[in-house]
């Protein structure tokens, strides 16, 4: 995959010609076939943990209510009192400067749960920690 990414920003007037099309569907079908046939029973557990977080993190109270404000913050930033499309420059300089620093500031720890991947050819751990 690199090589055809390297090649396509490297050399002038590959990625016009049909070996590129033909490298790009080899390379769309092979990873086509990893993730709905090889690895399907990993990619379906993956993608049920994160529609089991997103459920859990639907259903906090806090979370619904964080998610309310921004909407509120991002309706009020795109429109006036007559509910009228407009863009607000002093507000977006207000999120900008105060309401974005203030998050970074302050949200000091995220944390990404440890992955583990075992398959006859590969172990795979992803553990991150900050």
């Amino acid at each position: 995959m690199c090589d055809l990414f390297r090649k396509c920003i490297r050399e002038e007037g590959f990625v016009l010609e049909d070996s590129t099309t033909e490298e790009w569907h080899k390379l769309y079908d092979e990873g086509r076939y990893l993730l709905r046939d090889r690895y399907r029973v990993h990619v379906n557990r993956i993608v049920d943990e994160v529609n089991f977080l997103l459920d859990q993190f639907d259903q906090d109270p806090l979370n619904r209510a964080f998610v309310n404000s921004l909407r509120k913050l991002f309706y009020d930033l795109g429109h006036d009192a007559e509910g009228n499309i407009v863009f607000k420059k002093q507000l977006m300089n207000d999120v900008t400067g105060i309401v974005l620093p203030a998050i970074f500031e302050n949200v000091r720890y995220v944390p990404i749960p440890r992955i583990e991947i075992s398959d006859p050819g590969v172990d795979a751990v992803s553990d991150h920690k900050m």
